[in-house]
């Protein structure tokens, strides 16, 4: 079937995006329901560290790739060209600056403001339960 605007291209790689789409969200929510065994590994504290260091990763990487570049072209200059040497030693250095830069960020700015999000939260929620109710008689 040939619908106008359409393409048999477009009409694969939408099936396929949608495909994918159903696929995450019933993982998702099996994982989410599940609390056997299997899906412990979804439950490790380590997630949200790791998932608070890539998202700092991914806003700070601009600023992190400058100075990683310069110490990088520095370090690797003592090694051969093209080596695997100099390609993993740059590896590591732009990932342990790019988290370090995430872990500050994260300590400086996000965690306080996440300490004062719980703290005024905390307030509403006393101050509603404070408040006068109708009786019901």
């Amino acid at each position: 079937m040939n619908w106008p605007g359409l393409n048999r291209r477009r009409n694969r790689e939408a099936f396929a995006y949608v495909a994918l789409g159903n696929f995450y969200g019933t993982v998702l929510c099996i994982g989410l329901a599940d609390r056997s065994i299997l899906t412990s590994v979804l439950r490790w504290r380590g997630w949200y560290i790791i998932a608070r260091l890539s998202v700092g990763r991914y806003l700070n990487h601009m600023m992190v790739r400058e100075p990683t570049h310069t110490n990088i072209t520095f370090v690797t200059s003592i090694l051969p060209a093209g080596s695997l040497l100099a390609f993993l030693l740059g590896l590591l250095v732009t990932v342990l600056g790019s988290a370090s830069m995430a872990a500050i960020s994260f300590v400086l700015v996000e965690y306080p403001g996440l300490a004062l999000r719980d703290r005024w939260l905390s307030n509403s929620a006393r101050q509603h339960s404070k408040e006068p109710r109708l009786s019901s008689s």
